[in-house]
Protein backbone atom coordinates (compact mmCIF):
# COMPACT_ATOMS: atom_id res chain seq x y z
CA UNK A 1 0.00 0.00 0.00
CA UNK A 2 2.66 2.43 0.90
CA UNK A 3 5.32 1.30 -2.04
CA UNK A 4 7.80 0.08 0.38
CA UNK A 5 10.43 -1.37 -0.66
CA UNK A 6 11.28 -5.04 0.47
CA UNK A 7 14.68 -4.03 2.44
CA UNK A 8 12.91 -1.05 3.72
CA UNK A 9 9.89 -2.79 4.93
CA UNK A 10 12.64 -5.32 6.32
CA UNK A 11 14.35 -2.73 8.35
CA UNK A 12 10.91 -1.38 9.17
CA UNK A 13 9.90 -4.24 10.66
CA UNK A 14 7.28 -4.89 8.31
CA UNK A 15 6.79 -8.44 7.75
CA UNK A 16 3.75 -8.20 5.03
CA UNK A 17 3.77 -5.31 3.11
CA UNK A 18 0.38 -6.52 2.23
CA UNK A 19 -0.65 -5.67 5.91
CA UNK A 20 -2.34 -2.35 5.43
CA UNK A 21 -2.12 -1.57 9.31
CA UNK A 22 1.54 -2.31 8.66
CA UNK A 23 2.12 -1.32 5.74
CA UNK A 24 0.72 2.61 6.39
CA UNK A 25 2.32 2.73 9.82
CA UNK A 26 5.95 1.78 8.47
CA UNK A 27 5.40 4.10 5.52
CA UNK A 28 4.66 7.23 8.13
CA UNK A 29 7.60 5.98 9.77
CA UNK A 30 10.05 5.80 6.96
CA UNK A 31 8.60 9.62 5.51
CA UNK A 32 9.73 11.05 9.11
CA UNK A 33 12.70 9.63 9.14
CA UNK A 34 13.31 10.76 5.57
CA UNK A 35 12.43 14.31 7.01
CA UNK A 36 14.63 13.82 10.26
CA UNK A 37 17.71 13.26 7.59
CA UNK A 38 17.00 16.97 6.09
CA UNK A 39 19.28 19.77 6.08
CA UNK A 40 18.22 22.54 8.76
CA UNK A 41 18.65 25.01 6.21
CA UNK A 42 15.67 23.51 4.09
CA UNK A 43 12.79 26.24 4.80
CA UNK A 44 10.10 24.16 6.87
CA UNK A 45 6.95 24.72 4.24
CA UNK A 46 9.36 22.55 2.24
CA UNK A 47 10.45 20.21 4.24
CA UNK A 48 7.70 17.69 4.05
CA UNK A 49 8.20 18.33 -0.35
CA UNK A 50 11.89 17.05 -0.04
CA UNK A 51 10.85 14.40 2.38
CA UNK A 52 8.01 13.01 -0.16
CA UNK A 53 10.86 13.05 -3.11
CA UNK A 54 13.74 11.56 -0.74
CA UNK A 55 10.50 8.56 0.11
CA UNK A 56 9.87 8.34 -3.65
CA UNK A 57 14.00 8.76 -5.11
CA UNK A 58 15.68 7.59 -2.55
CA UNK A 59 17.69 10.24 -0.10
CA UNK A 60 20.58 10.19 -1.81
CA UNK A 61 19.84 11.16 -4.94
CA UNK A 62 18.02 13.83 -3.16
CA UNK A 63 21.20 14.75 -2.29
CA UNK A 64 22.57 14.52 -6.09
CA UNK A 65 19.91 17.10 -6.59
CA UNK A 66 20.71 19.61 -4.33
CA UNK A 67 24.61 19.25 -4.77
CA UNK A 68 23.36 19.98 -8.49
CA UNK A 69 21.32 22.51 -7.38
CA UNK A 70 24.28 24.29 -6.48
CA UNK A 71 26.66 23.73 -9.21
CA UNK A 72 23.95 24.99 -11.08
CA UNK A 73 23.76 28.30 -8.96
CA UNK A 74 20.37 27.32 -7.72
CA UNK A 75 19.23 27.24 -4.23
CA UNK A 76 18.89 24.19 -3.27
CA UNK A 77 16.92 24.64 -0.11
CA UNK A 78 13.48 25.44 -2.22
CA UNK A 79 10.84 22.90 -3.38
CA UNK A 80 10.38 25.31 -6.39
CA UNK A 81 14.52 24.66 -7.32
CA UNK A 82 14.82 21.33 -6.36
CA UNK A 83 11.19 20.22 -8.61
CA UNK A 84 13.30 21.72 -11.95
CA UNK A 85 16.72 20.50 -11.34
CA UNK A 86 15.13 16.51 -9.65
CA UNK A 87 13.99 15.52 -13.47
CA UNK A 88 17.79 16.41 -14.67
CA UNK A 89 18.92 13.70 -12.72
CA UNK A 90 17.86 11.48 -15.86
CA UNK A 91 19.79 13.08 -18.26
CA UNK A 92 23.28 11.71 -19.06
CA UNK A 93 25.34 15.20 -19.23
CA UNK A 94 24.23 15.82 -15.51
CA UNK A 95 24.34 12.55 -13.65
CA UNK A 96 27.64 10.98 -14.95
CA UNK A 97 29.07 13.17 -12.60
CA UNK A 98 26.62 12.66 -9.67
CA UNK A 99 27.80 10.76 -6.56
CA UNK A 100 24.63 8.24 -6.67
CA UNK A 101 24.47 8.08 -10.80
CA UNK A 102 21.20 7.95 -12.90
CA UNK A 103 17.60 8.30 -11.21
CA UNK A 104 14.45 9.30 -12.59
CA UNK A 105 14.11 12.54 -10.90
CA UNK A 106 10.66 13.36 -13.05
CA UNK A 107 8.75 10.85 -11.29
CA UNK A 108 9.85 11.88 -7.95
CA UNK A 109 9.21 15.18 -8.76
CA UNK A 110 5.17 14.25 -10.14
CA UNK A 111 4.61 11.93 -7.12
CA UNK A 112 5.10 15.04 -5.12
CA UNK A 113 3.02 17.05 -7.56
CA UNK A 114 0.14 14.64 -7.38
CA UNK A 115 0.40 14.69 -3.39
CA UNK A 116 0.30 17.74 -3.23
CA UNK A 117 -2.96 18.33 -5.35
CA UNK A 118 -4.49 15.76 -3.98
CA UNK A 119 -4.25 17.77 -0.12
CA UNK A 120 -5.29 21.23 -1.84
CA UNK A 121 -8.39 19.22 -2.62
CA UNK A 122 -8.71 17.37 0.62
CA UNK A 123 -8.30 20.89 2.32
CA UNK A 124 -10.95 22.21 -0.13
CA UNK A 125 -13.36 19.77 0.47
CA UNK A 126 -12.84 20.59 4.36
CA UNK A 127 -12.73 24.19 4.14
CA UNK A 128 -16.21 23.86 2.19
CA UNK A 129 -17.88 21.11 3.98
CA UNK A 130 -17.47 23.08 7.15
CA UNK A 131 -18.92 26.22 5.55
CA UNK A 132 -22.12 24.53 4.46
CA UNK A 133 -22.20 22.52 7.77
CA UNK A 134 -21.81 25.27 10.08
CA UNK A 135 -25.47 26.36 11.38
CA UNK A 136 -26.39 30.04 12.31
CA UNK A 137 -27.00 31.02 15.66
Amino acid sequence: MMMLTLSTARSLGIHNRLNARASINGGARYLAHMESRLSGDIHKKDRIWFALAAYNIGFAHLRDARDLARKLGKNPDLWSTLRTVLPLLGEKRYYHDLDHGYARGLEAVRYVRRIRNYADILREKTRTTSVTTARPF
